[in-house]
């Protein structure tokens, strides 16, 4: 009888080893496989921005140079849109190829904006300066994807605008608004 408890004892002491031993290696192995999804993840996000970069290395360039045209030369705004809209659409259909997750959601939610009737897209942005800011993160976001430069809208607005001091509130509250807007494009 003795040897039998003997034996169920030493039974229970090896399967409270193995549990435990299995409880503290638990997290690790949660770990490992965590971290091997992440790196899968990240290499194959590496994977479709070289082919992209490679494959658009000058259309990416002159991508981000006519966005950055919408800034800076504004008095020519027709001249870049195109009068039928057509370098406009071509614009945007370039975007939507080449530009980043974070770069089609802005581009998608400035379209709604655009898309709203004049009288009331003219009653929230009397002054323009909306628009400009969603032109500025397209810009922010676009030179990130393609250099890896982050650059925050507000600096390429402050090299453009004359009254930027003026209309800081302004300019942040819209801001605030647009970073709305965008998070509103992943819900519908």
């Amino acid at each position: 009888m003795s040897s039998v408890l003997w034996v169920l004892n030493a039974l229970i002491l090896i399967l409270i080893l193995l549990v435990g031993y299995f409880i503290k290696e638990l997290p690790k192995m949660f770990g490992e496989k965590w971290l091997q999804n992440r790196q899968a993840r990240t290499s194959k996000e590496l994977q479709v921005e070289a082919y992209f970069r490679q494959q658009g290395g000058n259309d990416v360039k002159k991508l981000l140079g006519e966005w950055t045209s919408f800034l800076t030369k504004m008095d020519q705004i027709e001249n870049l849109l195109g009068k039928d809209g057509t370098k406009y659409n071509d614009l945007m259909h370039r975007t939507l190829l080449y530009g980043s997750k974070e770069t089609i959601e802005i581009v998608a939610a400035m379209s709604q904006f655009a898309y709203q009737n004049e009288s009331i897209r003219k009653e929230q942005d009397p002054d323009g300066k909306k628009l400009l800011i969603y032109i500025a993160s397209v810009i922010a976001s676009l030179k990130y994807d393609f250099t890896g430069y982050k650059v925050k809208p507000i600096s390429l607005l402050k090299a453009k605008l004359t009254d930027i001091k003026d209309a800081s509130d302004r300019i942040d509250y819209l801001t605030k608004e647009i970073a709305e807007e965008i998070k509103k494009v992943n819900e519908k």
